[in-house]
């Protein structure tokens, strides 16, 4: 059972790596947070 679930995650980051376009576009929005900027 743990082989599957060290596959899980490696396809879980491919799919984030492709919807990673439409996160960058969010990222800028939370570095403008006052956490950031200090």
């Amino acid at each position: 059972m743990r082989s599957p679930l060290t596959e899980a995650p490696a396809i879980e980051i491919e799919s984030v790596s492709k919807t990673g376009e439409e996160i960058l576009p969010s990222t800028p929005d939370m570095i403008r947070s006052p956490t950031f900027t200090n």
